[in-house]
């Protein structure tokens, strides 16, 4: 992330993920944008979202994330 940025450097961005990145703040943060973006008068034209629509295409990925997916295990995508 560091070397895409021209402003950040990876100094400033391992300081601020040790302090400020743990599960908690992350929810609340997710939690926050998701309330904005309801807030917005485009999506209330889309109602309250309790379907989506999902094609279930997959598409592959070469991200480090370590994580498994739920559906494809250790396939990233």
């Amino acid at each position: 992330m560091a070397q895409a940025s021209k402003n950040v450097s990876h100094a400033q961005l391992s300081w601020a993920s040790n302090w400020y990145l743990h599960p908690e703040t992350y929810s609340d943060a997710l939690a926050r944008i998701i309330d904005a973006h309801h807030a917005l008068p485009f999506a209330q034209i889309w109602g309250q979202a309790e379907h989506t629509s999902s094609d279930g295409q997959f598409f592959a990925a070469a991200r480090n994330s370590g994580e498994i997916n739920a559906k494809y295990g250790h396939d990233l995508g």
